[in-house]
């Protein structure tokens, strides 16, 4: 078997149903308007526009992208490589309408077959009261770590979670 030389080293990945394409200027903040009128972003009255900074920002280390379904934006996945010994998922957002459709588990195998010749961890944040992302982040391997309190906003705990690659 190959080893991939570098993890997330192309600019667009084409997965089983879905594709990864780097975010444009232009659609940042539509995009980022989107995530922040859905849970968990919208209960922690998260701005778009600064969501749309945090984006565009320059950042060697951090990849960005748009998830493409059917030729329409159906959500984001930002994902910070390298980080603790693995990769952190800085955020997965999909959209109402392609939710529940195995799109996550997909962005999460990618994650891990990305990262894994290189490190052995995948890295998240998942706030406390996000049941469905607590039950989905558990079903896809990954154990709770440490509470955060006030990491986002204040009153409001994350939770980090690591799921380990063999």
């Amino acid at each position: 078997m190959k080893r991939k030389k570098t993890a997330f080293a192309r600019k667009r990945f084409a997965l089983h149903g879905c594709a990864l394409v780097p975010i444009a200027r232009a659609d940042a903040l539509a995009i980022a308007g989107k995530i922040c009128a859905i849970e968990p972003w919208s209960r922690i009255r998260y701005q778009p526009s600064k969501l749309a900074r945090h984006l565009l920002r320059p950042d060697a280390s951090f990849r960005r992208y748009k998830i493409m379904v059917d030729g329409k934006i159906a959500g984001l996945v930002s994902i910070r490589f390298p980080w603790l010994h693995g990769s952190y998922l800085d955020q997965l957002a999909i959209f109402p309408g392609h939710q529940r459709k195995k799109t996550g588990k997909e962005i999460i195998n990618w994650m891990a077959d990305e990262t894994f010749p290189h490190y052995k961890n995948l890295w998240a944040l998942v706030s406390d009261f996000n049941a469905g992302a607590r039950k989905f982040y558990k079903k896809q391997g990954f154990t709770e770590i440490a509470v955060i309190p006030d990491l986002v906003k204040p009153g409001f705990n994350e939770i980090l979670i690591r799921k380990m690659l063999d």
